[in-house]
């Protein structure tokens, strides 16, 4: 699914029509519903103008009053791009960035939007191999399991085999990896080799989410073990998240009901950028500034910034 059709589910599961829609980015309501329905119909000329007016339009505003909505970064784009891809190939993929760089922000978007078949887990430094096992199994919506973990680990596989077209993500996948056993990477590599018997069958996609130090620890294996390794093999594409540009912020600012000052802008977008900013710092930054600047009925100051950025530290 493109990004213009995963703005227009989130459209729609806010409660907004098609029609609506049309209407404010200035696009014919017939081409609009055969864009989204049926886009083989469309041809090459006409999609392009309705991407161009999507674009536009959803361009204008990401911020109204209060409620910051899903901001398509580069970073995000790239995301939905790989997801897209690992989704339609069904190899392993990995997603990896530093902390606050919306990783898990847009991996969820692309679950919420899309139609594909995900489960979706997200591991903690307390996951043991039965823990990730059961994480999964209660994704797929299994009864409570019991036996050894290769028991476990064939019910799951003759699942997946009946049932192709999964696509597994695993969140904070480098967690799996900080231990002294590679037991928990290797239930993920054996999942993908058996459901998808080494290859020769396209059934499931993994795609593996962690920090900038995801792609090296599976070069490097579990205190070099060869098992871990196996998994890098394995990879057949992968993305690193580099963070918000300058202007992507200036765009976001842009699109506020407020106007934003100069000083205040610059702050923000420190606050957003650079060795020390990220996207989730920036974020709920600009929420409190907003929560501020309206309840004070001004605009956004470099005070409200310093003022919001004090909430944080509370």
């Amino acid at each position: 699914m493109n990004s213009y059709k995963i703005k227009i589910n989130e459209w729609v599961k806010n409660g907004k029509s098609i029609k609506e829609l049309a209407e404010k980015a200035g696009i014919n309501r017939s081409y609009l519903s055969t864009y989204v329905n049926n886009i083989d119909n469309l041809g090459e000329g006409t999609v392009e103008k309705v991407e161009t007016a999507l674009h536009e339009f959803f361009s204008k505003k990401k911020v109204v009053n209060n409620s910051i909505s899903f901001y398509n970064t580069k970073d995000a784009m790239k995301v939905f791009a790989l997801l897209d891809e690992i989704a339609n190939t069904k190899e392993i993929g990995y997603i990896c960035g530093n902390t606050g760089r919306g990783k898990t922000w847009a991996v969820r978007k692309f679950c919420d939007a899309n139609a594909y078949n995900i489960i979706y887990i997200r591991c903690d430094e307390s996951f043991g191999v039965r823990d990730l096992i059961e994480e999964i199994e209660i994704a797929l919506g299994f009864n409570e399991s019991y036996g050894t973990t290769r028991k476990r680990v064939r019910k799951l596989v003759k699942h997946l085999i009946q049932n192709p077209n999964y696509l597994l993500i695993v969140d904070e996948a480098d967690k799996l990896l900080r231990s002294f056993t590679s037991k928990k990477i290797e239930v993920i590599r054996t999942l993908w080799d058996e459901v998808n018997e080494d290859g020769l069958f396209q059934r499931l996609g993994i795609v593996l989410v962690g920090e900038e130090s995801l792609p090296t620890l599976l070069q490097q294996g579990v205190n070099m073990k060869e098992e871990t390794k196996r998994v890098s093999d394995r990879i057949f594409s992968g993305v690193t998240l580099r963070g918000l540009e300058q202007e992507e912020i200036t765009d976001i600012l842009d699109g506020l009901d407020i106007d934003v000052t100069e000083e205040a802008s610059n702050r923000l977008i420190k606050r957003g950028t650079g060795k020390n900013g990220n996207l989730r710092l920036f974020i709920r930054t600009l929420k409190n500034c907003l929560k501020l600047a309206h309840s004070n009925d001004g605009d956004i100051t470099l005070k409200t910034v310093e003022e919001s950025i004090k909430m944080l530290a509370r």
